[in-house]
């Protein structure tokens, strides 16, 4: 199992855990990843920092929770996407123009 993230945090810092694990969204820019499930062979081959940040899903309920504060005065816009690998259209979106949040989503994979 694994899926994209994606965000765009031009004008704002950010922060992402997954299953309560940080995985290392910084914002001030837009930033991509692709996340695994724990039990994925492709963990054996990765360094011990991509193991902890990159392979954090499991089977069932994941929890996603996003922090973001506006750095600056621009109208920017905080976004977060979540797509499944080959799909275009996320099936999670979160977009706000706050100078700052947090949100817990429980999404099942």
């Amino acid at each position: 199992m694994d899926i994209s993230l994606s965000t765009m945090a031009y004008g704002y810092t950010a922060k992402v855990l997954v299953n309560g694990t940080d995985i290392g969204i910084t914002g001030g820019k837009s930033q991509g990843m692709r996340l695994f499930d724990t039990e994925n062979p492709l963990k054996k081959e990765a360094a011990p920092e991509q193991q902890a940040r990159l392979f954090v899903l499991k089977p069932g309920n994941n929890l996603f929770s996003l922090e973001f504060k506006k750095t600056g005065t621009a109208p920017e816009r905080f976004s977060f996407d979540l797509n499944k690998t080959g799909e275009m259209d996320p099936f999670f979106h979160f977009e706000s123009q706050d100078a700052e949040g947090k949100l817990e989503k429980e999404l099942t994979l």
